[in-house]
């Protein structure tokens, strides 16, 4: 049986990076500034670059997976399942908003006005954010590659 038969393909959302040892010795992936993407520069990409520049964050780093042993300056692509970021990006903000909105609503005819109806959509967002974190899927060890000299990291193809 082949090892492509019920293999399911797992799509990753990739990166570049670069590989950089700190005074300490520990490897760790430097991303660069989303502001250097080409797409960005050119008002076709995702937008990370601005979203960057308004909340003023620059490059950065964290630690390496252990497996990783590439010198200094190594360049990289790192790729996390595409499915778990959009798991956590509605866990982290959609389902607060849902719950605040529902509490807004459950609010209303319990009475007391704006200030009650705020209080308890903000208890249900808190709750539901916190609930989440605590169910949350774990930590997902990134997908590290070497990058091929000359290749092109942005993500290509159908948007």
């Amino acid at each position: 049986m082949s090892d492509s038969a019920g293999a399911q393909r797992i799509a990753y959302a990739w990166q570049p990076a670069r590989l950089d040892r700190g005074a300490d010795g520990r490897a760790r992936l430097v991303f660069d500034d989303p502001a250097d993407c080409a797409r960005c520069r050119s008002g076709t990409g995702c937008g990370a670059a601005t979203l960057g520049r308004l909340f003023g964050r620059r490059a950065v780093s964290i630690p390496a997976p252990a497996h990783v042993d590439w010198p200094d300056g190594t360049r990289v692509r790192v790729g996390v399942p595409a499915r778990l970021l959009l798991t956590l990006a509605v866990g982290q903000y959609l389902l607060p908003l849902l719950a605040f909105l529902a509490g807004v609503l459950v609010a209303g005819p319990i009475g007391g006005g704006d200030a009650v109806a705020l209080a308890l959509g903000l208890a249900a967002g808190t709750v539901a954010l916190a609930g989440f974190r605590r169910l949350a899927p774990g930590r997902a060890e990134p997908r590290v590659e070497l990058a091929a000299p000359g290749c092109s990291l942005e993500t290509t193809g159908v948007r």
